[in-house]
C-alpha cells in the first residue's frame, strides 16, 4: 500500500520529518527549521498534519509486527495533562522491558483495565507472571478475566519493588508530556511515540552493529525490509543489520542488492550476502573480493557468539 500517495513532498521529507518529531524531543517548528537549513521549505502545520497521519499507521503496522514477548508481564499507568485535565496512559511491558501495547484513556477504572488486559491476551496470548501496583482496578480486572477464563494460568504479583522497571520506562513519554489540546490529537502522538522507542529498545536489545536509523526504520515497518541490511552511500558501504532476521539473507532476491543508478564509474560494492565465494559478478560494475566474504562471516561469527551468550543468560534467570 502507498501511503504517500498525493502528497506534496517527496516520502524521504516526510519520513526525516515524522521521525525526527518522534524520536526527539523536538517541537514542530525546531523539525522545521531542520528542514529549512537542508533547502526544504515546510510549515510547522504541515509537519503537525504528517505526524498525526503517519503515527497511526506507524502503530497499525507496528502492532502487526509485534508478536511476540517474554514470559513475563510489567503493566502500569502513568499521568498525561490534556486541555488542563490528567488522563491516563496504560503502558505493558515485558520482563525484557521491550513495549507490548499502549492505550490512553480518559479514566482509570476496572473496565478500563480489563479491555486493556483483554487486548494484551489476544495479541500475546497468556504469560506466566503479570506484574502490577496495588491499584484495585488492576486487581479487580485480572479477577474478572480469571472468572471468563482468561489468565488462568497466570500469576499476578503486586510486589512493589518488581515494577520498577516499567515505573523508569514511563520516562520518556512523560517528558515529552506536551500541552496537549485533545484526546484525540494527545492519542495520536503517543502512538507514534511509543511505536518509535519500542523499536528503539528492540534494535538495542539484539545487539545492532551500527547506530539507530529513525528513518530507515520507518521504512523497514513500511515495506522497504532491503534497507535494514544494506544502504548504499557514495563512496562507501553501510552494513546495517537487523541481527534477529540476519540469517534469512538467503531469501532476499538479487535485485534487492543492486547498487543505485547513481553510482559514479570506477565504484565497487560487496556483494557478500548473495553468495559465499571468492569473486561474484553483480554486473559490470559490482564485484566482491574474499576480503568482503571474510567480513561477512565475522558479522556471522558475533551473532552466533550473540545468541549463544543471550541462550546460557535466559536459561540461568
Amino acid at each position: 500500500m502507498n501511503h504517500f500517495k498525493g502528497k506534496q513532498f517527496k516520502k524521504d521529507v516526510i519520513i526525516v520529518a515524522v521521525g525526527y518529531y518522534l524520536r526527539y524531543n523536538l517541537s514542530y517548528r525546531e523539525v522545521q527549521e531542520l528542514l529549512y537549513d537542508r533547502g526544504i521549505n515546510v510549515c510547522h502545520t504541515t509537519i503537525y498534519r504528517w505526524v498525526q497521519e503517519y503515527s497511526k499507521v506507524l502503530y497499525y503496522l507496528w502492532k502487526k509486527k509485534n508478536r511476540q514477548s517474554f514470559y513475563s508481564w510489567k503493566m502500569d499507568e502513568t499521568y498525561i495533562k490534556i486541555k488542563g485535565r490528567w488522563h491516563y496512559l496504560y503502558r505493558a511491558i515485558d520482563a525484557d522491558g521491550l513495549t507490548l501495547d499502549i492505550w490512553l484513556r480518559k479514566k482509570r477504572d476496572t473496565q478500563v483495565a480489563y479491555a486493556f488486559l483483554k487486548r494484551l491476551h489476544k495479541q500475546f496470548g497468556e504469560p506466566k507472571a503479570i506484574v502490577t501496583d496495588k491499584a484495585p482496578s488492576l486487581g479487580s480486572a485480572f479477577r474478572k478475566l480469571q472468572s471468563v477464563g482468561l489468565y488462568t494460568k497466570t500469576e499476578h504479583r503486586t510486589v512493589k519493588y518488581l515494577n520498577n522497571l516499567i515505573e523508569q520506562d514511563h520516562r520518556p513519554i512523560k517528558r515529552r508530556n506536551k500541552f496537549y489540546q485533545s484526546l484525540r490529537t494527545a492519542s495520536s502522538t503517543v502512538k507514534g511515540m511509543e511505536t518509535i522507542r519500542g523499536i528503539y529498545k528492540k534494535n538495542r536489545r539484539n545487539g545492532t552493529l551500527f547506530g539507530f536509523s529513525v528513518s530507515t526504520e520507518i521504512k523497514v515497518l513500511m515495506g522497504n525490509n532491503s534497507l535494514r541490511y544494506l544502504e548504499f552511500r557514495e563512496g562507501a558501504f553501510d552494513f546495517q543489520t537487523s541481527q534477529q532476521n540476519l540469517r534469512n539473507y538467503s531469501n532476499f532476491k538479487k535485485r534487492d542488492f543492486m547498487p543505485p543508478t547513481s553510482k559514479k564509474k570506477g565504484q565497487t560494492y560487496p556483494s557478500s550476502l548473495l553468495k559465499f565465494s571468492s569473486r561474484t559478478t553483480v554486473n559490470k560494475h559490482t564485484k566482491i573480493s574474499s576480503e568482503e566474504v571474510s567480513d561477512w562471516r565475522e558479522y556471522s561469527l558475533l551473532y552466533l557468539i550473540m545468541k549463544i551468550i543471550q541462550f546460557f543468560l535466559s536459561s540461568m534467570t
